[in-house]
């Protein structure tokens, strides 16, 4: 499985005690872990909408996303992105975002800001606009 090799990886790096692997997180856990962190990472180079990106946001966390799909446009002004090809790029942005807090607050900001666009009166609002462009 993806995950094993994973686990063997972390374990021939020796970062066993720095890594940990959580499986089953229920959704009502989920805040409290990402509000836990000093970042959320969503690295997918294939999806559909990348939910977790707004997580992270809407927990004030900084996010790191990947390139070349929609987590650009889920993610916003309140992430940093990197192509998901290039780890050395995204070491990068984690180094960044553990070390400088301005812009860590920056992120955070911009987050809040860009959740906006998801809110239920806006998207009730496109919603009817979009109809009645039609009609």
């Amino acid at each position: 499985s993806l995950q094993k090799k994973l686990e063997c990886e972390i374990q021939s790096l020796g970062i066993t005690d720095r890594v940990r692997i959580i499986n089953n997180v229920t959704f009502d856990r989920l805040p409290a872990l990402y509000q836990g962190s000093q970042a959320a990472i969503y690295f997918s180079y294939f999806e559909g909408f990348g939910i977790p990106v707004l997580e992270g946001l809407a927990s004030g966390v900084p996010v790191i996303a990947a390139t070349g799909s929609c987590l650009e446009e889920a993610g916003g002004a309140g992430a940093i992105y990197c192509n998901p090809f290039a780890p050395d790029e995204l070491a990068d942005a984690m180094r960044q975002v553990l070390s400088d807090g301005n812009l860590r607050q920056q992120l955070s900001e911009g987050g809040k800001e860009h959740l906006k666009n998801f809110s239920t009166e806006t998207l009730r609002d496109n919603l009817r606009k979009f109809y009645n462009r039609l009609i």
